[in-house]
């Protein structure tokens, strides 16, 4: 004999049990979810000249905006993740050093010391030397990835990295 109480309770319980399953393939897509899906930076990339010579130099630009309340770490930030910039090399290319903006110096309240960050958008210019071999009319694509870790007041999140590319057009 099924009683008032379980009359009462049986759709409830039919529903539940057909959410549960719909609520657990919902967490579970979140937390398989790619690590680069979630960046908490945007990125622009572009170059001092769109348009290079044959065997010339060109410097690759990139814009790098923290999202809202969000810093990443600079170089020198000893004993953090610093933000990077790595272009993969090329046989046609060759690769100069990286130019990094001065970071603010933040006072971090937890080890009362001053840590380059960077909190709003900064712009790392990344020279490059195109190899004679590189010929016009000819389109080079140029790619890298950024690196960095990103924190909040609250959080560090784990670290990532963003790919990037650029294409210059040889004149």
């Amino acid at each position: 004999m099924v009683t008032p109480l379980v009359r009462l309770f049986s759709p409830l319980l039919a529903f539940s049990l057909w959410l549960l399953p719909v609520a657990l393939v919902r967490a579970s897509a979140q937390v398989l979810a790619p690590r680069s899906a979630i960046q908490h930076v945007t990125l622009a990339a572009s170059a001092a000249s769109p348009v290079a010579a044959t065997g010339g130099r060109v410097t690759l630009l990139l814009d790098v905006t923290p999202g809202r309340d969000v810093h990443v770490y600079a170089p020198g930030a000893k004993d953090f993740i610093q933000t990077t910039l790595t272009i993969s090399p090329q046989a046609r290319l060759t690769i100069g050093k990286p130019e990094y903006p001065k970071p603010e110096l933040v006072l971090d309240p937890l080890l009362h010391e001053r840590i380059p960050e960077y909190t709003k958008t900064f712009r790392i210019a990344q020279p490059v030397m195109l190899s004679p071999a590189v010929k016009s009319p000819e389109d080079v694509t140029v790619s890298g990835v950024l690196g960095y870790q990103a924190c909040d007041d609250k959080m560090c999140y784990p670290p990532s990295s963003a790919s990037v590319t650029w294409t210059v057009k040889v004149k």
